[in-house]
């Protein structure tokens, strides 16, 4: 059990610990370790876990405990899916005298084993234990339960989000925060006059990317050096990019983060075939002229789940196994209409282009095409909806790393 879930602290940006009551994450992790008696802890980032000093939030008598493997200690990365946090933690654990045994590392990456064993051998420490947690999945879920409750039932549901009737168009790309792999898409649609036939947002954030866009759509060749047509045919078409941005739908409002559903999404989703989903992270792997792009490791945010809860197929713009991992979790991919042979692509920009392909190869689908895959994928859609809402009740959102 978690010993203060009443309580628990958060260790934010910049260092600055803010306390939380129980909410539902808190409530399904203490649900899955059963009877340990567990002190949790919630943070952003490895960097601002080591800017506090632990014994600001951990009382003497409790980190005597923790230090003496009675109390295990947990260090939740929530909403995030860093990479690095391993090598905080162990450097926090050694400060306080710590064992491995005593730590349990939360995370929505699904690669943080790798590094975690990559960081315990240079450190010259033990592994602890580490447990993947989908919180987005979570909240996702908790969220189609919630719409279910208001519309009636999960029919009336289906009735107000699933219309084949109103798609007017291929694709649906949502875009927030400008992330390299982004622009890289969105250049290559615009480019190759492909926008005509799907529905993007793509404008300026919280990172306030309208007054350096400029310098962001010149940076994208480069991502692109590896297939030269392209990267030429971005080149020439620099002025028509630029003009094309920004990209707006359901708002202009960019800058704040709408990670819940709404019901009113459902203009965009009936309107759109499928979704193509570009997740927080991509790049695998750092690029070869020497820019560090790198956040590897499946993760999968609110952005993953949306398509799933509005009954949408989806293409991920995502880490390579994302598709793989998602159905390791039980839900089912459209591999008989889509190419889904980019998901075991390693090289990021080989990857990317092969989803351009397919993007390029849905947007030339004819209607009757559309209805014999929306046929086939109905199936999928439902099976894959109500395993997100069954999961409230088995609590299916961990899993040990």
């Amino acid at each position: 059990m978690l010993l203060n879930i009443k309580k628990i602290p958060y260790v934010g940006r910049d260092g600055k610990v803010e306390y939380r009551t129980s909410h539902a994450i808190a409530e399904y992790f203490d649900q899955y370790t059963d009877q340990e008696e567990i002190f949790y802890v919630e943070f952003f980032s490895g960097h601002d876990l080591l800017k506090v000093d632990l014994t600001s939030y951990v009382k003497p008598d409790i980190l005597k405990q923790i230090q003496a493997n009675k109390i295990k200690i947990a260090f939740h990365n929530i909403h995030e899916g860093f990479y690095n946090i391993s090598s905080f933690v162990f450097k926090l654990a050694n400060k306080h005298q710590i064992p491995s045994e005593s730590i349990i590392i939360v995370t929505g990456n699904h690669g943080l084993k790798t590094w975690a064993d990559r960081a315990a051998k240079r450190l010259n420490m033990p592994v602890p234990r580490i447990i993947l947690c989908e919180s987005f999945e979570i909240t996702a879920s908790r969220t189609l339960d919630y719409f279910i409750f208001k519309i009636g039932s999960m029919d009336e549901w289906i009735k107000h989000t699933y219309n084949p009737e109103l798609i007017t168009h291929q694709y649906l790309n949502l875009n927030r925060r400008q992330r390299s792999h982004r622009p890289m898409l969105v250049s290559a649609l615009i480019a190759k006059d492909l926008m005509s036939y799907g529905k993007v947002s793509f404008g300026n954030s919280d990172f306030q990317e309208g007054k350096n866009q400029s310098e962001i759509i010149d940076n994208v060749p480069a991502y692109w050096q590896d297939h030269p047509d392209l990267r030429k045919l971005i080149i020439q078409n620099r002025q028509k990019i630029l003009k094309s941005l920004p990209l707006y739908l359901d708002t202009k409002d960019l800058v704040t983060n709408r990670a819940s559903s709404m019901p009113t999404d459902n203009v965009l989703y009936n309107s759109t075939l499928l979704s193509v989903v570009s997740e927080t992270t991509f790049f695998s792997h750092t690029c070869p002229w020497g820019e560090k792009l790198p956040e590897p490791g499946v993760f999968f945010s609110e952005k993953a789940w949306k398509p799933i809860l509005h009954l949408h197929p989806w293409i991920m713009v995502s880490q390579p196994y994302t598709l793989q991992a998602m159905k390791l979790k039980g839900y089912q991919t459209f591999n008989e209409f889509l190419d889904e042979s980019y998901d075991y692509e390693e090289n990021d920009h080989h990857r990317m282009f092969m989803i351009l392909r397919l993007i390029e190869n849905i947007c030339k689908w004819s209607p009757e095409k559309n209805r014999d895959f929306l046929e086939y994928a109905k199936p999928k859609l439902m099976h894959n909806i109500d395993l997100l809402r069954g999961k409230l009740a088995t609590g299916d959102f961990f899993g040990e790393l």
